[in-house]
């Protein structure tokens, strides 16, 4: 599963959401960021991955389930993203990199991470 979010797709997700962070949206604040470039929002990948993999039917049926979400580092706009499942784990790339890892799993009880 492969997928790609452009800047305008950002901009348009900093509108909805309320984030109007520049890291987002100002190329110039991107640059001259430690990332050197404007980044994608992560609840904007987050949402787009949910969808895909669709997590809303997966869980329907569930009555307890958690999810374990992990960002490994920054998405760049305007490149390709895949989604490698692997039982309940879903591991996303881009750029040949492991960029997020998430886990869903179906226990009955809450476990938190640091």
């Amino acid at each position: 599963m492969k997928f790609k979010i452009n800047e305008e797709d950002g901009r348009k997700y900093s509108i909805l959401s309320g984030d109007n962070n520049k890291i987002h949206i100002n190329k110039i604040f991107g640059y001259n960021s430690l990332f050197g470039e404007t980044i994608c929002h992560g609840t904007l990948i987050i949402n787009k991955i949910f969808k895909i993999i669709k997590l809303k039917k997966k869980i329907k049926s569930k009555n307890k389930f958690s999810l374990r979400i992990e960002f490994l580092k920054h998405f760049k706009y305007n490149s390709e993203i895949s989604i490698i499942r692997k039982n309940n784990t879903y591991n996303i790339f881009q750029e040949k990199q492991k960029k997020l890892e998430i886990k869903i799993k179906y226990d009955n009880y809450l476990k938190t991470y640091n």
